[in-house]
């Protein structure tokens, strides 16, 4: 060292930790001086910190609930000098934060697991104690802010003993009105210990259910052409093409698919431009991937300049919510995505990747690519695939108005097509064209969704519960079913080619059921999706018409038939059993409905004559009822079209609907072409 340099002073701050109450020493206790020492006790307790000469603030305490009898001490230490500071901890209880409250009960009819304006909600709250001493008043209050009114009271924990099990209590609020769809509310529960604050635990909910809003399945074309808007980009080489095929779709008939190469080589599936609207929208795929893992493999990106520059979509700020990527691409072999998180190897089948949109892309117009990229080594495995593509880029809520389950579900009427659960059946048809279904829903949103075939048998319900219409289709005994909320399915072998299918939810559970009526046999098959149960019961003729309802209101499906040579109605009624009636004609047009509002299903036809068309009704409760409405070659589309709970007379004449509102009066609508069918007409019998 230099000579005229002499070492700088230090001071040491020294003691032992020990419990107030026995004086037992206490290991791994830490101790805090000023200017960020820190250090922690040994099983003697004790402890030692080199310091600068000056005066200091030592503060000691454990992790688990023991803090210092004293508090802070100011210790003062002079050059070379060694000062004490001892402490004794006494045990406090510490009530766990990262608590998650979560949703017990809504008062809306269909629970979707979010709040809802105006909505009643029950959440519980748990709290724990991980401290060193008992509770003696725990409280915990939730506060009238962020969007929640009329909390209930506060709720006692009581005594709850360090360690104990975790306890919970519940809490209701009603959401308030004026809360936007989409938006957040964030309850904040108030903890307290008598008089002794514990801080606050918050949890925030984004109201309504994200719905998808852009569908592609790629069933629409012909193998191997791409649905229009749809492109494949060759990026590097030409050894990879983006085609539509047959070979192992996850919806058939068709999935995109990407082929690998052994050489270097990528090309991209590229969307149409979606425009973005809300900021935490979703993307949903079914990925099958078949590569040599780690060196040939696939990414998601989008561009925001109309494809002039792409950012992978974790790198932009996305996530993944399941099935993303699942290794790193070589760097080695000149991959056109070396070095890059893909997806990479065997998936072994399709997969559901889910991924958060970046925030970001809000207001902007936004195209997605996958790329499919191979390096120069072998080409291991078929390649990629790509199907059952969902855009989520709406929220919708829950209508919360008094009503049951089953006046919810498809049971109130089998012709509503309720899309968005607002109570109101969407104007919505199905286009043989193109094998689009084109939906207007309640809020005068449109949507487009490419599904099936124009030989298929449209199946509209509510397969999975949540209160909404699903797009479906039955085919020669294959059911394809693009759920809301639980997704596709498709259950095949379940029926014959000649069979009637007529979904309805026969058990009450608010779930439409698979079911077909067999006119070779007179029987009725009925397959639960939820209990993975079949039943079957024989009740009809041969030359019968289906005619499902529930004509008990018991919010259950009732097996039912019209014999045209006789024209008598058969129903077996779930709770008040089997009912005959003579009502219509051979040649009426067979339109059961809820017409008055009373949650029971009446029988009802359409007489179509040479020039006019004339309405009979059964009404449950209003008796009968006769009304001239639509020209005799007209469709009947009797549904709820203004929400009031009752079917309304409605006909479908080359693309203009006229409805008999019950409350909204006369309305007539163009939405279709003349061509279309239209959705509410699919199961009527004649």
């Amino acid at each position: 060292k230099f000579p005229q340099c002499t070492p700088a002073p230090t001071a040491t701050i020294r003691g032992k930790v020990t419990f107030c109450e026995s004086g037992a020493p206490i290991d791994k206790a830490s101790v805090d001086a000023t200017g960020g020492f820190n250090r922690i006790t040994g099983v003697t307790g004790e402890y030692e910190i080199k310091v600068s000469p000056g005066t200091y603030a030592v503060t000691a305490g454990r992790a688990g609930g023991l803090v210092s009898a004293s508090g802070a001490k100011d210790i003062n230490v002079g050059p070379g000098e060694t000062a004490f500071a001892n402490f004794c901890l006494n045990g406090v209880a510490v009530i766990a934060t990262n608590v998650e409250p979560r949703i017990v009960s809504e008062s809306c009819s269909l629970p979707n697991g979010v709040p809802d304006p105006s909505e009643q909600v029950t959440v519980s709250l748990p709290l724990q104690n991980t401290g060193a001493a008992s509770t003696t008043n725990l409280t915990a209050t939730l506060q009238a802010t962020g969007g929640v009114t009329n909390p209930s009271t506060p709720q006692n924990y009581g005594a709850l003993a360090p360690g104990s099990a975790v306890a919970s209590k519940n809490f209701t609020f009603t959401v308030a009105p004026n809360i936007a769809c989409g938006s957040t509310i964030t309850l904040t529960f108030k903890i307290t210990n008598g008089s002794t604050p514990f801080g606050t635990i918050t949890k925030t909910f984004v109201t309504g259910v994200l719905q998808p809003t852009r569908a592609q399945n790629f069933d629409s074309v012909t193998a191997p052409a791409l649905p229009a808007g749809w492109t494949n980009v060759q990026i590097v080489g030409t050894g990879i093409n983006w085609v539509t095929s047959t070979v192992s779709p996850s919806s058939p008939p068709n999935t995109a698919f990407a082929n690998n190469a052994a050489v270097v080589s990528s090309a991209a599936l590229v969307t149409p431009p979606i425009l973005i609207e809300i900021a935490d929208a979703q993307f949903s795929f079914k990925n099958f991937f078949e590569t040599e893992d780690d060196y040939d493999g696939m990414v998601l990106e989008y561009s925001t300049d109309d494809g002039t520059n792409y950012v992978d979509i974790i790198r932009g700020g996305g996530s993944f919510v399941s099935g993303g990527y699942n290794g790193v691409i070589s760097r080695g072999f000149d991959s056109p995505i070396r070095g890059r998180n893909a997806w990479t190897g065997n998936s072994n089948g399709f997969i559901n990747t889910v991924v958060n949109l970046p925030a970001s892309l809000k207001g902007q117009s936004v195209r997605f690519r996958w790329v499919m990229a191979s390096d120069s080594s072998e080409a291991e495995g078929a390649g990629v695939r790509i199907d059952d593509v969902q855009y989520f880029g709406e929220r919708k809520c829950a209508a919360c108005v008094p009503g049951t389950v089953c006046q919810a579900s498809q049971t109130k009427s089998r012709y509503d097509f309720d899309g968005d659960r607002d109570r109101k059946s969407d104007l919505s048809v199905f286009r043989p064209s193109n094998n689009t279904w084109y939906l207007r829903k309640g809020d005068g949103g449109f949507t487009g969704v490419p599904f099936g075939l124009s030989s298929d048998k449209l199946v509209p319900a509510d397969y999975d519960g949540d209160g909404k219409a699903d797009i479906a289709v039955y085919r020669d005994g294959t059911w394809f079913i693009q759920r809301s909320t639980a997704g596709f399915i498709g259950v095949p072998s379940f029926g014959a080619a000649t069979d009637i299918p007529q979904p309805a939810d026969f058990d009450g559970d608010g779930k439409a059921d698979l079911a077909v009526f067999r006119p070779s046999n007179g029987g009725w098959y009925v397959y639960n999706l939820a209990n993975d149960q079949v039943s079957s019961i024989q009740f009809g003729a041969p030359t019968d018409k289906p005619v499902v309802g529930d004509y008990d209101g018991d919010c259950k499906a009732d097996y039912a038939v019209f014999r045209p040579a006789e024209g008598n109605w058969y129903v077996q009624r779930s709770k008040d059993g089997f009912l005959v009636r003579q009502f219509g004609a051979s040649g009426d047009k067979l339109v059961p409905a809820d017409y008055d509002g009373d949650g029971k299903t009446d029988i009802a036809v359409f007489r179509p004559s040479p020039s006019n068309g004339t309405w009979y009704l059964l009404q449950s409760a209003a008796g009968l009822r006769g009304v001239a409405f639509g020209f005799g070659t007209d469709l009947p589309v009797p549904a709820d079209y203004d929400g009031d709970g009752k079917a309304d007379v409605a006909v479908f004449r080359n693309g203009i609907w006229y409805q008999l509102q019950s409350t909204g009066g006369f309305k007539g609508e163009q939405f279709g072409e003349a061509t279309d069918k239209p959705i509410p007409n699919v199961f009527i019998q004649q």
